[in-house]
Order: C-alpha cells, then structure tokens, then sequence
C-alpha cells in the first residue's frame, strides 16, 4: 500500500509539526540507560494508508524531522524526487517558451 498524501507531505518536515488527523501514536523510542534515558522518537502508525512515521526529536536521527520508516520511507523519497524532476521539466518548458524570440 503506498503512503498518503497527508503522510507524504509530512515526512521530512521539522517535528514540531503536529501529526496529521489519521496518525495513531503507537510508542516512543527511549534508549540508553535507565539512569539516563533519551527519547529518539514518537512513532505514529497511519490508520489511512498504514505507513509508520517517527517524529524525531533532537537526539533522533534524522534530528528534529518527521521520517517514514521502511519501505514507506523509499516510496515517499522517489515520489517526492518524481515530484521535483517534474517541475524542473516544467520550468523548462516555460524557459524555452518565453526565451524563443517571435
């Protein structure tokens, strides 16, 4: 199943951001020792589409942003890449319209 547009537009955003409507917090990842314990992240599970995403904090990796996690976090990546060559082409298209002299 392929992330939503909510969960899409999400990812890589800063975690100060609140989750989206569909997201259910399932746990927090808490590591190091007992006297000193760091929270990573807040996992959320989207109840739409079924992708799991990490609000990092500052001790997350990637440090204080929203992440998918697994096979989401590839898909999500090459959409958002599809996304960027698509209006690069686009804003070429419309270079090479304008620059031609009539």
């Amino acid at each position: 199943m392929e992330a939503c547009l909510a969960c899409q537009a999400l990812v890589g955003m800063p975690s100060r951001l609140l989750p989206h409507r569909d997201l259910l917090r399932v746990g927090t990842g808490v590591f190091g020792t007992p006297q000193k314990p760091i929270a990573r992240y807040v996992q959320y599970r989207c109840r739409s589409c079924g992708t799991w995403l990490n609000q990092n904090t500052a001790e997350g990796s990637p440090a204080g942003i929203w992440s998918a996690c697994g096979l989401a976090a590839a898909q999500i990546h090459e959409s958002k890449n599809l996304a960027v060559d698509a209006r690069r082409a686009a804003a070429a298209a419309v270079a090479a319209v304008i620059g031609r002299p009539r």
